[in-house]
């Protein structure tokens, strides 16, 4: 709604649903006992169960948390709310961190290789965790040949 139309009344209710409404993990990524249903379009998933496709429902919804939150810190910033981005880039930044460790391997592969992660919306964001976490590691190598 903010997208299309730039209408901050349902600001509100995606602060709730970010905040209050997700059900989250321990490592404030998605609850993994909580069922999603991921990629439910997915051919080879069984009709009565779509859920029980290929790639992980749980890395689907982690993704798409991801995604809302750093729309959150881009709609925060445009509004001119700083206290409000910063807390959102800070929470986006942990979560982050959380998907790194837990979707990555040590030498940045991605640990889902199903053709929808692969073309997911939100590869760029995976991408761009990798390239960071890849660009530190080699930063902080670097440095130890001094």
């Amino acid at each position: 709604m903010f997208i299309a139309f730039g209408n901050e009344e349902c600001l509100d209710v995606m602060e709730t649903y970010l905040d209050k409404t997700l059900s989250r993990g321990a490592d404030s990524l998605w609850d993994p006992s909580t069922w999603q249903l991921g990629d439910w379009l997915n051919p080879q998933a069984p009709p009565y169960d779509p859920g029980l496709s290929r790639t992980n429902g749980t890395l689907v919804a982690d993704e798409f948390l991801l995604y809302a939150t750093d729309l959150m810190v881009k709609i925060t910033e445009t509004l001119g709310q700083k206290a409000d981005a910063n807390r959102r880039r800070k929470q986006l930044s942990r979560l982050q961190d959380a998907f790194h460790h837990k979707y990555f391997t040590p030498a940045g592969l991605l640990a889902s290789d199903t053709q929808t992660r692969q073309h997911s919306p939100w590869q760029s964001i995976s991408r761009s965790i990798a390239k960071e976490k890849k660009t530190s590691v080699d930063m902080r190598l670097k440095g130890s040949d001094s």
